[in-house]
């Protein structure tokens, strides 16, 4: 799927690679939603929804946030590089954006066990958006950064995900 054409559905409902900045920065690893509602002044209602695309955000709400990510960063950050109106970034994957090398997957590539989940054995390390519409979860399973305190978890490798958090 990644970086394609988004629908106006899409940008309603709040697209955005908030979860997948997050799950690049150490401060966020854990706790992410807490962590930056703490960060922020916004609550963690707030951080929720936007983490899981429910919402867009207000002008202010998006600078309070890309502010925080920038001071984890150590260097300046788009807010367009974050929050998108149609699903597309000026970086076209969350890893070259986070100069994660050698490229990590999202959790939702694997399930707990750290066995591939079919729907996605064509993303490859390093080249995904990162966009919240991007992994549509299944009835069954959350969807990466979705129903969890911490945001989801990054594994950089997927044998890691069998020791759990």
């Amino acid at each position: 799927m990644g970086n394609v054409d988004r629908s106006v559905s899409a940008a309603a409902s709040g697209s955005n690679r908030l979860a997948a900045v997050l799950m690049h920065l150490t401060r966020y690893s854990f706790r992410a939603t807490f962590t930056l509602a703490e960060d922020t002044g916004l609550s963690q209602s707030c951080i929720g929804k936007l983490v899981a695309g429910r919402t867009s955000p207000r002008y202010s709400t998006a600078e309070r946030i890309v502010k925080c990510l920038e001071a984890q960063l150590g260097r300046p950050l788009p807010a367009s590089e974050v929050f998108s109106l149609d699903g597309r970034y000026p970086t076209r994957f969350v890893c070259q954006l986070m100069n994660c090398r050698p490229g990590c997957l999202p959790e939702a590539v694997h399930d707990a066990d750290g066995t591939p989940v079919p729907e996605f054995d064509h993303i490859e390390r390093g080249r995904w958006t990162g966009d919240v519409h991007e992994f549509p979860a299944p009835p069954d399973r959350p969807h990466p950064g979705r129903g969890s305190p911490g945001g989801g978890r990054m594994d950089k490798n997927p044998k890691q995900a069998k020791g759990g958090n």
